[in-house]
């Protein structure tokens, strides 16, 4: 404990079990302050009770306050047993923790700022466009984004920059895949993000932080992307009704606003509400400022983190029939097809299980499809090579099979039972199509029978989906739809040559969305 004196008060500051700070006037301008307790976030804390021991109990309606840490994603519920007042890391924060259905009262929507910035060692950090880009970087030190704000502040990011216009959502979506997949392989990291901007300053690589977290290391580089950044906002929410809080809470809000209030900040490597940069040229400077639109959007796509992250089980089926020779642009179809899905199996982890199936009008003999390679594991070794490496030395073959016309429907029937049959219940388990045509097997099933078929032998319990990709014009899209719908899957129509890399990708990545 410490005797504190703050201009005509007498200020005494305990710390006490349990990371309280303990802020009370004993001399000053009212004898007997009331005093308000405030959950605060870990980053924000020491700060606050700075704040609160250098302010006459007077100036803010006679109180003091009791400053405790409290994580982000562990918030209060607001009535009488709770704190007083909650000042989380964000209003991300608020927002997740309002999707419960909890109601809460902001008095104050920022008391301080902290810009989300990418950290590398001098002359390694890249030239990043949007977060969409740093989202996608392999290897990237980040925590689990459904704890931690400050990781999931890259995901907030670049769905802002998809409501700007800027990239496309169905981009974010697979980014996320690729992450949420990549950390439940190896685990997300447990360490806060000034830890893993040490890991970065020692070996290398780019981490997310928050600028308050390194903005005095003398190994580290700090940048945003050139479409900006969000900044953490520490807003000040009243969480209980105990008299006076209201007011006291606000008064708080206007003494941390205060020239001194943003000196004690900055001394805690924290920028005022007004986000303006830190003194002396400390920090990453002046920044564009990325602004969460629909955050309910935001925390929906947080909490579905968990089903992004469970590994993919498909069986890919590729169409081989006699038109995926047509030309696109300077290409044939099946040039863009090969190469759309050899670029989409670099999107998922070693742990994920892929087999692809060719398939056209009597391919195999009586049969119309024919197994490439088998679902496997993408890291399983096969001969000298890699599962994953067998797949695209597999996919690299689709020129040279084509012929014949277009089996879809006894394929996606066949192709549906191969993949129940192998069902694991770790996996998202599904069949990707992808074709140019439709059906053109007139021995096959016809329609109704199989989306009839599809749904009775769907089992709730055992769920494989039938995602459908339709390559150009001449793809049959109500029907793949309905394929896809039969399943609850999804269906996609690359419509030009160009859109052919990135419908496959969406698609892959789209087989989270039917299983939650």
């Amino acid at each position: 404990s410490g005797i504190v004196y703050a201009g005509a008060a007498l200020a005494a500051v305990v710390v006490v079990a349990g990371g309280a700070y303990v802020a009370t006037s004993v001399i000053g301008g009212c004898s007997d302050p009331t005093e308000y307790s405030v959950a605060a976030d870990p980053s924000i804390a020491p700060a606050l009770t700075q704040v609160a021991v250098h302010t006459d109990p007077a100036d803010v309606g006679c109180a003091s306050f009791v400053v405790t840490e409290r994580a982000p994603m562990q918030p209060p519920t607001p009535g009488d047993d709770g704190p007083d007042i909650w000042i989380p890391d964000s209003s991300l924060a608020v927002a997740r923790a309002s999707a419960a259905g909890t109601t809460y009262s902001v008095a104050v929507d920022s008391v301080a700022s902290t810009p989300v910035v990418v950290v590398s060692r001098p002359g390694e950090a890249p030239d990043f466009d949007s977060w969409l880009d740093v989202v996608r970087v392999q290897g990237l030190e980040l925590g689990d984004p459904q704890w931690d704000t400050v990781s999931a502040a890259p995901i907030a990011a670049a769905l802002a920059e998809a409501e700007s216009g800027r990239i496309e959502s169905n981009a974010v979506l697979g980014a996320m895949v690729a992450l949420a997949q990549s950390q439940a392989a190896s685990g997300p990291s447990q360490i806060s993000d000034a830890s893993r901007a040490a890991v970065v300053g020692a070996a290398g690589g780019i981490a997310v932080a928050r600028e308050q977290s390194v903005e005095q290391s003398k190994v580290l580089v700090e940048s945003v992307p050139q479409s900006g950044t969000i900044f953490l906002d520490y807003p000040l929410v009243v969480t209980s009704t105990a008299e006076g809080v209201d007011d006291a809470a606000r008064a708080f809000g206007d003494v941390l606003a205060s020239t001194r209030g943003t000196e004690i900040l900055a001394d805690h490597g924290l920028r005022g509400g007004d986000r303006a940069p830190l003194p002396n040229g400390r920090g990453v400077g002046e920044v564009p400022v990325l602004l969460m639109g629909d955050t309910e959007k935001v925390t929906s796509t947080l909490a579905n983190y968990s089903v992004l992250a469970k590994p993919s089980r498909a069986l890919v089926v590729q169409d081989v029939s006699g038109s995926m020779n047509y030309a696109a642009g300077d290409r044939t179809r099946a040039e863009l097809a090969a190469e759309a899905a050899e670029t989409g199996t670099r999107l998922f982890p070693d742990t994920a299980e892929l087999g692809l199936w060719f398939f056209s009008t009597a391919h195999s003999g009586s049969i119309d499809y024919t197994e490439i390679v088998p679902i496997r594991s993408l890291g399983a070794t096969v001969g000298s090579a890699t599962h994953r490496e067998v797949v695209v030395d597999g996919l690299r073959t689709l020129p040279d099979s084509i012929g014949g016309g277009t089996a879809l429907y006894d394929t996606v029937l066949a192709a549906f039972r191969e993949v129940q049959r192998g069902y694991d219940p770790a996996f998202v388990n599904s069949v990707i199509v992808m074709t140019d045509g439709a059906n053109e097997d007139y021995d096959s099933i016809g329609l109704d029978e199989l989306l009839a078929t599809l749904r009775a032998e769907q089992d709730p319990m055992r769920p494989v989906i039938v995602v459908t990709i339709g390559l150009t014009q001449d793809a049959d899209a109500l029907v793949l739809e309905q394929i896809s719908a039969a399943t609850g899957g999804t269906s996609y129509v690359a419509r030009t040559p160009a859109e052919i890399p990135t419908v496959f990708a969406d698609a892959l990545e789209s087989r989270t969305r039917a299983v939650r």
